[in-house]
């Protein structure tokens, strides 16, 4: 009799929505298979909706879970409660308050948080591959670990020259952050500190999230130039005179790269009382026709990455200043930025891009269809609930 109430208890059980949300996004892995990597090719057949289980009828393999890909894979706990509870860490709840009002273990929130990132980073890496960019707007925003690094102590830092965990969770830890600024899609997240290794590895993410064809960056005036050649500069080798040894090759930026810098100078208080702004590589007349022929970015600026930048700390807990909601390790800090990230591309609409699609519309009638991010992009066709981004199983790249 156990055994059976065991079977029968919803909590076991799958809902008939959710398997076939999770099937409409399934595909056979099998190598040997015809419709390999297929997604909704039609070849997946039912088996089981109450154990969630699936087969290929092309290859005729074993059986396999519906949720296999996703991070609802082996989970116990219900998908509908792990969804409401990341959607609420999206929006700004912190995780004490979560755990609270649902009733989970703070351990188990944070392996969600984990498992929900690497979903989120394996699809948007899929999306984006071979993505044509024109303007990219970078910037980096600040954030700590356990403590600030002015707050640590000396036995503290001690532990941290000995450790790299202990040094690797406590401090400040920055973000860089890359967006496009006609879509405000966040192109590139990366977490690490503010030093030229980690700006040259986040500039690594942005092309190899691309078409590998360089953009026009913005940026504020810091130390980036190195991190462009490292990746968008080309080997020159000096002509040789004649005389002496060959003068050593070096790196130029490619002909394509633009980068340019705004400048701001601050008084004694910190209040920015001029802005300025400087082309670091390109031409100032191919610059000048990319913002001609912008949509929404019409003239060097890093206002759309700092506005995301402010978003971040609206709805991550975790960002927001003069408050006990501070990460205590950094795998989790990253991990619900990289997932919030992709929450804002997806899941939510940016109001400056909707559009009118009934200017006489009437009361409680439709007037504006909204866009998301990624819809602006190209990429999705309509925005996406953080229950569909979840019960998608990426494609391996």
């Amino acid at each position: 009799m156990f055994r059976i109430f065991a079977f029968l208890n919803p909590c076991n059980q799958m809902e008939k929505a959710d398997f076939f949300r999770f099937k409409s996004h399934q595909y056979c892995d099998n190598p040997a298979c015809s419709s390999c990597h297929i997604v909704d090719g039609g070849n997946l057949t039912t088996h089981s909706i109450i154990q969630g289980q699936v087969r290929c009828t092309v290859c005729k393999g074993k059986p396999f879970s519906v949720r296999k890909g996703t991070m609802f894979f082996d989970l116990r706990t219900p998908m509908a409660k792990i969804v409401r509870c990341l959607t609420y860490l999206a929006s700004g709840t912190g995780m004490n308050a979560v755990c609270r009002n649902e009733g989970v273990d703070g351990q188990s929130l944070r392996s969600w948080i984990v498992l929900a990132s690497e979903q989120v980073t394996a699809f948007t890496t899929y999306m984006q591959q071979d993505m044509a960019l024109g303007e990219v707007q970078i910037d980096e925003f600040w954030s700590y670990i356990k403590k600030k690094k002015e707050n640590l102590t000396a036995e503290e830092k001690a532990a941290a020259l000995v450790d790299t965990e202990v040094a690797e969770n406590q401090g400040d830890r920055w973000c860089f952050v890359g967006v496009c600024p006609d879509s405000s899609f966040i192109q590139t997240v990366h977490n690490g500190k503010r030093t030229q290794d980690e700006a040259t590895e986040f500039i690594g993410k942005i092309k190899a999230k691309s078409n590998g064809k360089p953009p026009l960056f913005s940026s504020d005036d810091w130390f980036y130039e190195k991190a462009f050649l490292a990746h968008y500069g080309v080997i020159y080798q000096p002509p040789y005179r004649g005389r002496g040894p060959h003068p050593a090759t070096y790196l130029v930026p490619m002909a394509n790269l633009r980068y340019v810098q705004v400048t701001k100078k601050r008084d004694a208080k910190g209040n920015i009382v001029e802005v300025g702004n400087k082309i670091v590589y390109g031409s100032r007349e191919a610059i000048e026709a990319h913002f001609d022929a912008a949509k929404r970015s019409k003239h060097i600026n890093t206002d759309y990455v700092e506005s995301r930048n402010g978003k971040f700390r609206l709805c991550c807990a975790r960002l927001i200043r003069k408050t006990l909601c501070c990460s205590k390790k950094a795998i989790f800090h990253d991990a619900m930025i990289l997932f919030t990230a992709q929450v804002f591309n997806y899941c939510q609409p940016v109001a400056a891009l909707k559009q009118c699609i009934n200017p006489l519309a009437a009361r409680f009638e439709r007037k504006y269809r909204q866009i998301s991010a990624a819809m602006a992009e190209g990429l999705i066709d309509n925005i996406l609930t953080i229950n569909d981004l979840l019960c998608i199983r990426p494609l391996p790249v």
